[in-house]
């Protein structure tokens, strides 16, 4: 039995030997916070928002010659209270109160072939909110891959499905196939490739949602995607790099906008066509056996066939440079962890949105102290050291700088 007070979460494992293991998972989270700039403007400083979420989850794996066969049920509660006005809830307040029942079944057979995978799932919701009204949706899906083996001695690894879902909203079926493969040059370097096709469903408050800076949208069709990425992989005995490309072509895509900045509204449609592509480097450098420094680049491009507003809370407001640098050290004699991560950020940011303070480009600084004994951890954390006035995305500014204490004590009985 574990149980990690810091998120109220308790884990009950019953292990059956050979024959398998079932595990019964119980958690919840409650927070409180502003919610100023996150839905309506920011110029609005009283707003206010909880978040209560409940989960259940019984799973049992079961270990029949050849096959593992692990069924599942779940049940998630998630009630969300949001208010423009803290202290006048009248004026405006949304409840939204959702409850999701799942179960699934999968399969994995060993053949001749290598490893089959199979299995269906069954997703049902249900929603009561004062905005979005009252909701049913019913996802079901089945799914069927096979992971090749070949000779001990191959140096290729490929693996390939495809998902079939049904969706109640739709009414129609839709096929998701997908592929990975790699090839181990030698122990320490290794390229992949995959590609993968996608979807969204537009959510309740993308379909529905009605408010003095929102307006949803009941027409809404599923956003499509089809995803591809190539790379390289080396781990040397003290340093090691992942380098890729990729490119993400969308359909369909969802996204709010407004044609003007003055404009009181946001309204959500489908974006004709978005093409994202760039490149992902990440690399780590082993110091000492007590440091480590690790650095890592993003570059992306977006080309868009849109017919939505001039302003893009989301699709067509992308990080355009990113920059990331760590470093991490381990103090002699007392068991303390200090770790400094730098970013950079910047975005492909519209002429008229460089009114926004940081939203552009900015930098940030932050630091982890970490003090670890036994079964008690001690973490010390400084965010945006410089204090920093920046915004993000979907025009949210940003806090300065603030700190974050925490105390974690893990009791596991044996």
């Amino acid at each position: 039995m574990k149980r990690v007070t810091g998120t109220d979460i308790i884990q009950i494992s019953i292990n059956k030997g050979t024959k398998g293991e079932t595990k019964i998972l119980a958690g919840f989270t409650g927070r409180k916070f502003g919610a100023n700039g996150f839905y309506a403007s920011p110029l609005y400083a009283d707003q206010y928002e909880e978040v209560q979420t409940s989960i259940v989850s019984v799973a049992t794996k079961l270990l029949h010659k050849n096959m593992v066969i692990t069924p599942r049920v779940s049940w998630r509660r998630n009630q969300d209270t949001y208010l423009f006005i803290r202290d006048n809830p009248s004026y405006y307040r949304n409840l939204h109160i959702g409850n999701t029942l799942q179960a699934d079944l999968q399969l994995s057979i060993n053949n001749k072939y290598g490893i089959l995978g199979m299995g269906a799932e069954l997703n049902k919701q249900f929603l009561v909110s004062n905005n979005l009204g009252n909701r049913e949706r019913t996802i079901s899906s089945i799914f069927l891959d096979q992971h090749l083996h070949f000779a001990k001695d191959s140096k290729w690894k490929v693996s390939f499905g495809i998902n079939t879902q049904y969706i109640s909203d739709i009414k129609k079926v839709k096929l998701y196939p997908g592929v990975d493969m790699s090839y181990q040059w030698t122990p320490q370097i290794k390229t992949f490739f995959s590609a993968n096709i996608g979807n969204r469903i537009p959510s309740y408050t993308d379909l529905y949602y009605k408010s003095p800076a929102e307006q949803g949208n009941p027409n809404l069709l599923p956003e499509s995607t089809f995803d591809l990425r190539l790379g390289t992989q080396i781990n040397a005995q003290q340093w090691s790099i992942d380098a890729s490309i990729f490119r993400r072509m969308s359909n369909n895509t969802i996204d709010w906008s407004k044609d003007s900045i003055n404009q009181s509204k946001w309204l959500i449609s489908n974006i004709l066509e978005t093409n994202l592509y760039g490149l992902d480097v990440i690399g780590s450098w082993k110091m000492s056996s007590n440091a480590r420094f690790s650095a890592g680049y993003m570059y992306l491009h977006n080309d868009a066939k849109s017919n939505i507003g001039n302003i893009s809370r989301y699709a067509l407001d992308n990080l355009k440079h990113q920059i990331k640098m760590g470093l991490s050290i381990q103090l002699p004699i007392i068991p303390i962890n200090v770790a400094i991560q730098y970013r950079y950020n910047a975005r492909n940011t519209p002429e008229s949105f460089k009114t926004y303070e940081g939203f552009q480009q900015h930098h940030l600084l932050d630091t982890k102290w970490t003090y670890a004994f036994k079964s008690v951890n001690i973490s010390a954390k400084m965010y945006n050291i410089t204090n920093t006035a920046y915004t993000e995305t979907g025009f949210v500014p940003m806090p300065g700088r603030w700190y974050q204490v925490s105390v974690q004590y893990a009791w596991v009985k044996k």
